[in-house]
């Protein structure tokens, strides 16, 4: 799961040292310069169980934001319903 996390990393130092023409690439000269650190397993452990544990709010934070978007639209559906339809009037 270590490994896993770190490939995010990974993945965004790939794109920020990406060249860029009219295709985007990674230069694998500075992929290959691209550090990975092993700490003991032990370690790794601790640091993805850090990860797991902090992400678990933003993940109940996303869905969330998710939920109520869901239920403003479905308002702003009935509000232009009733609105069409006649039951609300509109000055």
């Amino acid at each position: 799961m270590f490994i896993f996390y770190y490939l995010y990393v990974l993945g965004q130092y790939c794109k920020d040292t990406a060249n860029t023409t009219t295709f985007q690439y990674a230069d694998m000269t500075q992929v290959k310069n691209f550090l990975v650190p092993l700490p003991s397993l032990d370690e790794q452990h601790e640091i993805v169980k850090y990860l797991e544990y902090n992400t678990k709010g933003i993940d109940t934070a996303i869905a969330q934001q998710k939920r109520l978007i869901e239920l403003l639209r479905e308002r702003k559906n009935i509000i232009i319903n009733e609105t069409v339809t006649g039951k609300v009037k509109v000055i």
